[in-house]
């Protein structure tokens, strides 16, 4: 049957109440909080046993069902950057991290000089992003989750985005330069071979 939604004041309270309780539940060896921890200690033994390349994608859960006892049954790592690291190494999540840490860098830059619009993008881009490390932590399978790629894909259109915008305003400056450099010369030129000091470039070719 439905159940009507909870006031956004008890659900916080809730979170707030279950935040307080983690070093409880990690002293006692109980709770949500411990088994994640023992998960991401057995992950990390599973990556040094397989020499920090990785167990494979998708594998994790299969290599962490040797430790299935200790975790009450719990094999999913419930943490997208220990999945990350466990199932592709050390170099693929290096990788990983260097591109979330350009994008965050790239969008910081456009809220500093973009045009109105990529700075109104952006913004709401490095809230997003910046969020992101603490969000991804909770769910337990969040590859598979359309709205992660969307935020990275609507980021990295927002960067074209505004290179373009950038390039089309720096075209549309050059070519007025570029015409006065190309015809003033020339008819300056045409002037001092007529013997003449200076040339309109407007005036017919009155000197």
């Amino acid at each position: 049957y439905f159940q009507p939604k909870q006031p956004f004041i008890l659900r916080a309270k809730r979170v707030l109440t279950q935040i307080y309780q983690l070093p409880e539940q990690l002293g006692q060896n109980k709770g949500s909080a411990y088994v994640r921890s023992r998960l991401i200690i057995y992950g990390l033994k599973e990556l040094s046993n397989h020499y920090f390349f990785g167990v494979g994608a998708g594998n994790a859960e299969t290599h962490l069902a040797t430790y299935s006892e200790k975790l009450g049954g719990v094999l999913n790592l419930h943490n997208w950057w220990a999945e990350i690291l466990v199932n592709y190494g050390v170099f693929i999540f290096l990788g990983y991290l260097l591109f979330y840490l350009g994008l965050v860098k790239e969008l910081t830059g456009i809220c500093r000089r973009g045009s109105l619009t990529s700075r109104r993008l952006a913004e709401s881009l490095v809230i997003s992003l910046t969020s992101f490390p603490l969000a991804c932590i909770g769910p337990s399978v969040l590859i598979h989750q359309r709205y992660l790629w969307f935020l990275f894909a609507f980021a990295l259109a927002v960067l074209n985005y505004n290179r373009q915008t950038e390039r089309l305003s720096k075209d549309s400056k050059g070519e007025f330069n570029d015409e006065d450099s190309n015809s003033f010369p020339s008819l300056s030129k045409q002037c001092q071979s007529d013997g003449r000091d200076f040339c309109s470039p407007t005036g017919g070719g009155t000197c």
